[in-house]
């Protein structure tokens, strides 16, 4: 783990970019760029001692979530740069990627970057065809619930914005006085008709108190 830093700002579209909310708020966010293990380890349980466990919630049946690096490679919008690991590389029809905290948060954020599928065979992506963000409460206290679903979080562009396949920032803020944030899934939604869009993602941030005022970058 390497020491705090204090941050507060996120390379998007390849210039520096702050977040709307870390403009105002300050507090230590923990920071996880999945650069800390080997392309291609699964990361379930990996970041456990730093508070977070991910799942692979596939529709083919189980799996891990694996570090890819192959996108990001030749990619020069990347937030943490052309070496940097990232995540996910499907749409919600094939999976969806869940952490888990150990304690509950206040604000989570995440980067995240649209990959059009174009070949000749496929229409134009429909516009709804886009990564998101879906921010969930505490466990139910009742068998087999799942817990509730405080809010969702789009891509902040649409298919047709000639930015679209950069790197954009989806966070939360909780208006709880108190953490309440338990879990998010994230993924990239697909309509189900024109040309197939992946999610891919990275930076996940994270904080259970206020204010935000640096960021400890775990890797």
């Amino acid at each position: 783990m390497r020491p705090p830093i204090r941050v507060t700002t996120a390379t998007q579209l390849g210039a520096s970019y702050t977040s709307p909310i870390l403009t105002f708020l300050e507090g230590i966010v923990t920071e996880i760029d999945f650069n800390s293990v080997p392309v291609g380890t699964a990361i379930d349980t990996h970041y456990t001692a730093e508070g977070v466990t991910f799942q692979l919630i596939s529709k083919t049946g189980a799996g891990s979530v694996v570090t890819l690096n192959t996108l990001s490679v030749a990619d020069p919008n990347d937030p943490k740069g052309s070496a940097s690991n990232v995540i996910g590389g499907f749409k919600d029809d094939q999976a969806t990627i869940r952490a888990t905290f150990k304690h509950p948060q206040i604000f989570v954020a995440i980067d995240a970057r649209a990959q059009v599928v174009t070949t000749e065979f496929f229409d134009p992506a429909e516009a709804d065809s886009k990564p998101f963000l879906n921010i969930f409460g505490l466990p139910s206290v009742l068998p087999h619930h799942k817990p509730p679903l405080l809010a969702t979080i789009p891509f902040p562009l649409t298919t047709p914005d000639p930015n679209f396949e950069t790197w954009q920032t989806m966070d939360f803020l909780s208006t709880s006085v108190t953490p309440n944030i338990g879990s998010i899934e994230f993924s990239c939604h697909f309509t189900g008709s024109g040309a197939p869009v992946n999610g891919f993602f990275d930076l996940l941030r994270f904080a259970h108190h206020l204010p935000l005022t640096a960021v400890d970058d775990v890797g």
